[in-house]
């Protein structure tokens, strides 16, 4: 398709089932493409030294720093309600912070 959306990522009506049992039909391996993977990662990190042989490390890490959008595969099963269209996307943005005591 020119232009896919979530709503309809291909034309299922170019697949048809397999009229004989058995066969697979003539769409080659990886005919099908998902959308993009687009994904920033940061993490930052301090080590702070409260006294010899002591310290504390603070680490702040943020998976999809971005927070964009990445959809799932469509559902690519041409014979059923719902062909061509994608339901679910990947995880948003998400952060997490630590301390670390070494002693």
């Amino acid at each position: 398709m020119a232009n896919p959306s979530a709503d309809l990522w291909f034309n299922p009506a170019a697949f048809i089932t397999p009229q004989t049992p058995g066969r697979n039909g003539t769409a080659s391996h990886n005919s099908l493409r998902g959308p993009g993977l687009y994904q920033f990662d940061l993490a930052l990190g301090k080590t702070f030294t409260i006294v010899e042989g002591k310290t504390l490390e603070f680490k702040w890490e943020n998976y999809n720093a971005t927070n964009h959008v990445n959809l799932a595969n469509p559902n690519n099963t041409v014979d059923q309600a719902g062909a061509g269209q994608i339901t679910s996307a990947a995880d948003m943005r998400q952060m997490q912070f630590g301390l670390h005591f070494r002693f």
